[in-house]
């Protein structure tokens, strides 16, 4: 008898070594593919990245920052409406997860369902205000032209964001990424108002000078120049 509850003691104990070696063993697995998916997302594979990404959701479902991720990558990929879910998906269960409020509200206005995305900044103004070195605001504005085809008004835009003081300098402006708007820009038809929102958005990527898209968009701000 006392072998026997000996024995059933060290199972227990046995079991329990494994199941927590288990759970070890599971969150290292994580943190690789983590790091699997940071380093693919910085080389912008992100097909791989997707990837990698739906296989660490298998293993932890509830990984918050995962679900981030996801819908960081599908941003990129211009899959919108998932990129769109997986947002809301984190917001479910996280309702005031910054990052996601500020990235499924500039794909709303992709979408051009600019109700939901007022809704977004109404409830969270300084999300779009605060640590920026641009307009927010303003520049979901020039989204809102595009889509209305206010080629005008996307000039006016550009004419207001240009650096007077330093025009001939590749100024990207800090604190908000670009990059998704430029894939959106990418796979959008052809049309005079896509060039035009496209050369504002390589300019306040860096890609280009003030000049140059003074040049480009017929503005002569810089006659001389």
């Amino acid at each position: 008898k006392e072998f026997d509850l000996s024995k059933k003691k060290y199972d227990e104990e046995i079991t329990l070594i494994l199941k927590q070696n288990e759970e070890q063993n599971k969150k290292i697995k994580i943190l690789e593919i983590k790091d699997k998916i940071a380093s693919l997302f910085k080389d912008k594979q992100y097909g791989s990245a997707l990837e990698f990404c739906a296989v660490a959701l298998e293993l932890s479902p509830d990984d918050k920052a995962l679900q981030f991720e996801k819908g960081k990558i599908l941003g990129k990929l211009n899959r919108i409406g998932e990129a769109i879910e997986a947002y809301e998906k984190l917001l479910s269960v996280d309702i005031g997860h910054s990052g996601t409020i500020v990235n499924i509200t500039e794909l709303y206005l992709f979408l051009n369902q600019t109700e939901k995305a007022s809704e977004f900044i109404k409830n969270h103004p300084n999300l779009f205000i605060e640590g920026r070195d641009i307009n927010v605001l303003e520049f979901f504005e020039l989204i809102k032209k595009y889509h209305n085809n206010d080629i005008a008004g996307m000039k006016e835009y550009a004419k207001v964001v240009i650096d007077k003081q330093n025009p001939a300098t590749q100024k990207k402006f800090a604190g908000w990424d670009f990059s998704d708007a430029l894939t959106f820009s990418y796979f959008e038809p052809d049309s005079e108002k896509k060039e035009v929102l496209r050369k504002i958005l390589f300019y306040l990527n860096g890609n280009v000078k003030g000049t140059d898209l003074d040049k480009a968009l017929q503005l002569n701000l810089f006659p001389a120049q």
